[in-house]
């Protein structure tokens, strides 16, 4: 899976508007795409990790390997890239995505400081331009 990760997986920070105290919210998702020929390997990662969903990608013949749950993210997908490295510039983005989840997953995010943190992180992100750095919005 590392090696699939490498080239097919995307890391996401998520903000959103919401109606806590700071107005934004953080959350989390690991995307893993193949084509449709090896949607059984993306089923075998649901098993494999015990948690996430396979779902088809928008109209394209798609689907991807998807983890939303932070407890999930931390417990079971984060240690298994700890141990089974992601090469290239996506492991830079593995890194700013485990720093998010630990901020989150404490709860830290809910203050100005932690969301703070975490939008840092998110503006790391290799690959990204200045305009999509700036947006706050979903992914």
């Amino acid at each position: 899976m590392a090696g699939f990760s490498t080239g097919k997986s995307n890391f996401f920070i998520i903000i959103q508007k919401s109606k806590t105290k700071i107005g934004i919210a953080a959350s989390l998702r690991i995307c893993i795409g193949q084509d449709t020929r090896d949607l059984s390997l993306l089923e075998s990662f649901v098993n494999l990790f015990g948690c996430g969903y396979v779902a088809k990608y928008q109209n394209r013949l798609v689907y991807e390997f998807i983890v939303t749950k932070i407890d999930h993210i931390v417990n079971h997908i984060i240690p298994f890239f700890d141990k089974y490295n992601i090469r290239g510039s996506k492991n830079s983005d593995f890194l700013h995505f485990k720093s998010a989840a630990l901020i989150i997953k404490n709860k830290e995010y809910l203050n100005k400081e932690g969301m703070n943190k975490v939008l840092q992180l998110k503006n790391k992100f290799i690959g990204l331009n200045n305009k999509t750095k700036n947006n706050h919005g979903d992914d």
